[in-house]
């Protein structure tokens, strides 16, 4: 990917990138809030969900932290050829994660529904 991806794509759709990690951070901040509320619960499953759920948004914040900053710093390494390569990459690799955990968190948000 890193290789057949041009960085001036990446620098081109920075702000339709960073728009859409951070709305999607946002609303993983809103799910954590929920998910401290159900910490509380008696059950010892919903309790191992929601540490399970916690651990995994705060993950997903630091990649898009990440992400966030590597997008800011891809015009500045423009120049350099193997450090294109190598953002490019990177921010593949995170926005993969990024997605990943995103389907992990909604599927542990299913279980403590269904707990309930």
């Amino acid at each position: 990917m890193s290789f057949s991806l041009s960085i001036n794509v990446l620098i081109d759709n920075a702000s339709t990138m960073i728009t859409i990690v951070s709305i999607v951070a946002s609303v993983l901040l809103v799910f954590l809030g929920i998910v401290i509320d159900k910490s509380k619960h008696e059950n010892e499953i919903v309790r191992q969900v929601v540490k399970e759920i916690f651990i995994t948004i705060t993950l997903n914040i630091i990649y898009a932290l990440i992400f966030i900053a590597l997008i800011v710093v891809a015009p500045l390494l423009q120049e350099i050829q193997y450090l294109n390569n190598a953002i490019v990459g990177a921010t593949g690799y995170l926005i993969v994660k990024f997605v990943i955990n995103i389907l992990m968190v909604i599927k542990r948000i299913y279980k403590i529904i269904e707990a309930d």
